[in-house]
């Protein structure tokens, strides 16, 4: 067996793990007292990230009980690794008090992020339990959104004045050591707290204890301000392989830093909402219990699908006269319509995902359009010439194949060039491009594509004066 096979199954083999463990947890919670050891020996070997996928999908109530067995340190890792859509919910369930020794456990940015998920009052209550200094840090990450540098940052680093030596370098990382998780730099900051440069752990080491850090820290820090978007703040992380990015404020000012696995939180996160958003579903939908605001929430983009419909069917119903007169034509409707949509869907879903890493700005924007419509022309042509050939041979008409080519040539040509436009112009106009791969795409691509059917069999059917 192949190393990846061997991977692949030992996944499988987790998943399937994680499931069994479920059952076996609701049947220990069944019995009460005696059953609460055993959940503690289950999970005491378990990593915390497996556990809060066990968790995710448990019942709430449930889950609730499960955590409250365990120790703060191992609750707090837990809910920091579970799914927003499932924790929400648990949240309600667990004391204030409760609440607020985890939050406390936790590094800053999880502890806001926590805080994040209960309504006003609640989260009021929870940070009035929490000790003064975590509270107001708390309290000062909350105030950026959610999806900015500032809302993904934590607050504790590392950090040493210019004038410092290495030898105070490394003893503020000793001092700092039960504060900071995952330390991978040394920041050198200026009296003022302004970003200076950065050491690397390695340099420190590596150098004599009583030179300064001034002379040998790296001065071209890639940092990000702290209204940056997380998906441009994870473009940098990427672009220049940080394990960690700092960020500023308006001054310059060090006010935090980013880690990696924050960052692959943030491409994870923004992949699912593109996924999501292509299918007409918002992000409330995950966690919204109520069948009828679920329903109510998609309602706006089924009622586009139906006005596209809708659009459709007056298109079909202003040429009736030529359907009436040449009923073949309806044979071949669903072919052009359908393969016009797929294709711009393919083009679109590229030119999101390239806007999404950075592969797509404005000067690559002229070579992707162009690209895609000499994809267009390619499989516009194979497409074309394959159906015209089959309504030819089938129905026995030549017109009727060359209409059907030249409708499925050109409705692949405008499907292809919208699919690579449409996103990028949404760009533009500071809306999701996500957007366009979804209804929106579907809507206009069926139209345009029965546009050029009837307009060609219209033009050529006539023109050639075939007989219906």
């Amino acid at each position: 067996m192949s190393s990846f096979k061997a991977m692949r199954r030992t996944l499988e083999d987790l998943e399937e793990h994680k499931r069994e463990l479920v059952g076996t947890l609701d049947r220990l919670l069944e019995q009460g007292k005696q059953g609460e050891g055993m959940i503690r020996n289950l999970l005491i070997d378990l990593h915390h990230a497996d556990t809060a996928d066990v968790l995710d999908i448990m019942d709430s109530e449930d889950a609730a009980r499960v955590l409250g067995l365990l120790d703060m340190e191992t609750a707090s890792d837990i809910l920091a690794e579970m799914e927003e859509a499932a924790r929400i919910p648990l949240l309600e369930l667990v004391d204030p008090r409760e609440l607020a020794t985890l939050v406390e456990e936790m590094p800053t940015d999880d502890a806001a992020d926590l805080v994040g998920d209960l309504d006003e009052e609640a989260a009021e209550e929870v940070l009035s339990h929490v000790a003064p200094r975590e509270r107001e840090e708390i309290k000062d990450l909350l105030v950026y959104e959610e999806d900015t540098a500032g809302g993904l940052m934590e607050i504790d680093f590392v950090a040493v004045n210019q004038t410092a030596t290495v030898d105070e370098a490394i003893e503020a990382i000793r001092r700092a050591v039960e504060e900071v998780e995952s330390i991978f730099y040394v920041y050198v900051i200026d009296a003022d707290g302004v970003l200076k440069g950065l050491l690397r752990l390695r340099d420190l080491l590596l150098s004599a204890g009583t030179s300064r850090v001034a002379d040998f820290m790296k001065t071209d820090v890639v940092s990000v301000p702290v209204d940056m978007d997380q998906e441009d703040v994870a473009r940098q992380v990427q672009q220049y392989d940080l394990a960690a990015i700092p960020v500023v404020d308006d001054r310059c000012k060090l006010v935090g830093r980013i880690t990696h696995d924050d960052i692959a939180d943030v491409l994870e996160e923004e992949v699912e909402e593109d996924i999501r958003r292509m299918a007409g579903v918002g992000d409330e939908d995950l966690i919204e219990r109520s069948s009828i605001r679920v329903a109510g929430n998609r309602l706006p983009w089924i009622f586009i699908g139906l006005v596209s419909a809708l659009v459709a069917g007056i298109i079909i119903d202003n040429h009736e006269t030529i359907l009436e007169e040449y009923i073949v034509l309806a044979v071949f409707l669903p072919v052009v319509m359908a393969i016009g949509g797929s294709i711009g869907l393919q083009s679109s879903t590229i030119v999101v995902r390239g806007l999404a890493t950075g592969q797509a700005d404005l000067i690559h924007v002229g070579n992707r359009i162009f690209k895609e419509l000499r994809v267009g022309i390619v499989l516009g042509i194979s497409c074309g010439l394959t159906v015209g050939l089959i309504a030819w041979l089938w129905k026995g008409m030549a017109v009727l194949g060359l209409v059907v080519g030249l409708s499925m040539l050109s409705a692949i040509l405008v499907a292809a060039t919208l699919g690579a436009i449409v996103p990028v112009a949404l760009d533009r106009l500071k809306a999701d491009p996500a957007l366009a791969s979804g209804p929106f795409m579907t809507m206009s691509n069926d139209i345009i594509g029965l546009l050029i059917y009837f307009t060609l069999a219209t033009v050529l059917l006539h023109t050639f004066g075939v007989a219906g």
